[in-house]
């Protein structure tokens, strides 16, 4: 299982401490992938950025678990 999964799986079953630990994991990773992103791709890497800070900073765990699975995926399937 990959960490993305790992991080959305902890936020669907409602386990705070543990998503945050994942989702730490998450964005180092996505740390990792920055610099290797054409110009075109960060900008949309950068947006997907914002809209995960906003989920968090709303506790909507579902929907930052969704963007963690599935609009993260592209890029770290390069």
């Amino acid at each position: 299982m990959t960490i993305r999964y790992e991080a959305a799986k902890a936020m669907r079953q409602g386990k705070v401490a543990q998503s945050n630990v994942e989702l730490n994991k998450v964005l180092i990773a996505m740390q990792q992938i920055a610099p290797t992103l054409a110009e075109e791709q960060l900008t949309l890497f950068n947006n997907i950025i914002q809209v995960m800070n906003q989920a968090r900073i709303t506790n909507d765990w579902l929907y930052l678990a969704d963007i963690i699975e599935y609009e993260l995926t592209p890029f770290f399937e390069k």
